[in-house]
């Protein structure tokens, strides 16, 4: 009984949290998508020289700090906005790795060297994925999501007759509309995620992780990518867990690639994707998501 007690608490939590987190990003999205319209939102992820497009996408990635499910939201409405496919999947990829805390985290606990490994990992092949999906025509596998649009019809007439106030209060009120709409539309994929990713999070424990990934050996890395995948664990809380499994004789290698698994695709955030993305998308973002993970850990492994 305490067992299940333990895990309904973990569950509340880690429910209540992506709760607040989905409305609040949803919210502030939504008001960046009423008061800017789909023509410059587009305009900044694919400006003439498609370089800075996957500049804009990194830049914006790296000073986000979203987990990889709250990333879905702005994800969401940069489908609606209809942004350039390329830099927003290199976007999607980034966002969860890279942030200011991490980036200060990683260097107190793993050093110069692994966090430089590191970083210029997660921002070269999100770019390149971005990139090569692009030209594969990867966007044929995303899915018209359902959200509702305010449209802004007569929009000067609006600006000259309502107050800063009145205008004010539009905003915020479509905005928030938006948000409820969005989150009870994959409320249900929340749910199951989240079950997911309690059971996972609390059926694999410390002990268990180091004892399959104990030293630096080659088959260490992805076995430590495929243990950190299904798991739900953001990066500023997964690196003070890793610095613990190194303390336990766990290599820097498969802890990048733990790291990188466990923040690059969690099971709630593949389901929440699900809605937005066909099967073929959601398979290679799986593969990409590995393949990231081993090619850090790797380069940390020999490198660091």
């Amino acid at each position: 009984m305490s067992i299940m007690v333990q895990l309904f608490k973990v569950f509340i939590t880690l429910f209540g949290e992506l709760t607040i987190l989905f409305l609040g990003i949803s919210f502030l999205v939504g008001i960046i998508q009423q008061t800017i319209s789909e023509e410059k939102t587009n305009k900044m992820l694919s400006t003439k020289n498609k370089f800075w497009g996957y500049v804009n996408a990194l830049v914006l990635g790296t000073f986000t700090p979203f987990c990889s499910c709250s990333t879905i939201p702005i994800l969401a409405g940069l489908i609606k906005a209809k942004a350039p496919f390329g830099p927003t999947i290199t976007f999607l990829f980034t966002s969860p790795f890279l942030d200011p805390s991490v980036i200060v985290l990683m260097l107190g606990l793993l050093g110069v060297k692994t966090t430089l490994i590191y970083s210029i990992t997660v921002l070269i092949i999100p770019t390149v994925i971005g990139i090569s999906w692009d030209i594969l025509g990867f966007e044929k596998y995303v899915k018209n999501i359902n959200i509702k649009v305010h449209k802004k019809e007569n929009e000067e007439g609006i600006h000259l007759t309502l107050s800063r106030k009145d205008l004010v209060k539009k905003y915020l009120v479509g905005a928030a509309k938006d948000a409820l709409e969005l989150y009870v539309s994959v409320l249900p994929y929340l749910i199951i995620g989240v079950l997911f990713g309690t059971v996972m999070h609390n059926v694999i424990p410390q002990d268990k992780v180091a004892k399959y990934v104990g030293d630096n050996a080659i088959w260490a890395v992805p076995i430590a990518a495929i243990i950190g995948i299904p798991l739900y664990i953001n990066s500023t809380t997964i690196l003070p867990i890793g610095v613990a499994l190194l303390g336990a004789g766990v290599g820097v290698g498969p802890i990048i690639a733990l790291i990188i698994g466990g923040t690059g695709a969690s099971i709630p955030e593949i389901i929440l994707l699900k809605k937005m993305y066909k099967t073929p998308l959601i398979v290679g973002f799986i593969i990409a998501v590995f393949v990231t993970a081993i090619s850090a850990g790797y380069l940390v492994q020999f490198l660091a």
